[in-house]
């Protein structure tokens, strides 16, 4: 099988709960301390590690997309992940917060690396789950190191639960009378802290949500958004 993002010959796996979120978040694990991991087919499922293959998509990529390309953008997603974590309280108070505190100096390429993140999970997704958008521009922009226009993100207040500490990725659902492939979106949670990770078709009719994040219109301030998936 050959690599979504550049064709070449695929042989490594992209974890899609960040293997820095689930040790910042989780502590340490192991087979004698394990987390569970519940799908639809199957309950229960014991993870013995943060590196576990069963939080890894299925999409085939290669080593070197995985690793040398993508690794900016999996460091800028954990500096923030941390940041979020550490701040949470502070920031759902305020309704804001600056992104130049997490990136000093290199605020606008640390946004950049942070949405191209995004871009690369929700590109492995659609491939694993035969969602129907065109992964052509996903990879190009990953290759390229550009912005995706048609993805953005909002950050928001994971609602409570009785859970002290819970994990997810939801469903892809679609946020268009069109189908998935005018305008979708799904979450990406290490609760209290959701992230909103949407595609809105550049032809789509569909109304932009308010406190979107994308790293070619946002500043520094960023605003927290509401938690709603549904259209």
């Amino acid at each position: 099988m050959n690599c979504w993002i550049c064709g070449g010959a695929a042989g490594s796996s992209e974890h899609l709960f960040k293997a820095s979120d689930v040790r910042q978040y989780f502590g340490n694990i192991s087979p004698k301390a394990p987390l569970f991991k519940h799908v639809d087919e199957n309950m229960n499922l014991r993870v013995g590690s943060s590196k576990s293959r069963r939080l890894t998509s299925k999409a085939p990529i290669c080593p070197s997309c995985n690793n040398s390309l993508t690794q900016p953008y999996d460091k800028a997603w954990e500096e923030l992940s941390q940041y979020l974590q550490r701040n949470w309280g502070y920031i759902a108070k305020r309704g804001k917060f600056d992104l130049g505190r997490v990136f000093p100096g290199r605020t606008q390429q640390g946004a950049l690396n942070v949405h191209l993140f995004f871009v690369k999970l929700f590109g492995c997704r659609i491939i694993e789950e035969n969602i129907p958008i065109d992964v052509t521009t996903f990879s190009a922009s990953l290759l390229q190191r550009r912005a995706h226009d048609e993805i953005y993100l909002i950050i928001s207040e994971t609602p409570s639960t009785p859970l002290k500490k819970f994990s997810n990725t939801s469903e892809i659902v679609s946020l268009s009378p069109m189908g998935l492939s005018d305008a979708a979106g799904w979450m990406y949670t290490f609760s209290p802290v959701s992230l909103f990770v949407g595609y809105r078709s550049t032809k789509s009719s569909v109304r932009p949500r308010q406190n979107t994040w994308h790293p070619k219109v946002s500043g520094k301030c960023i605003k927290i958004g509401n938690y709603v998936i549904e259209t």
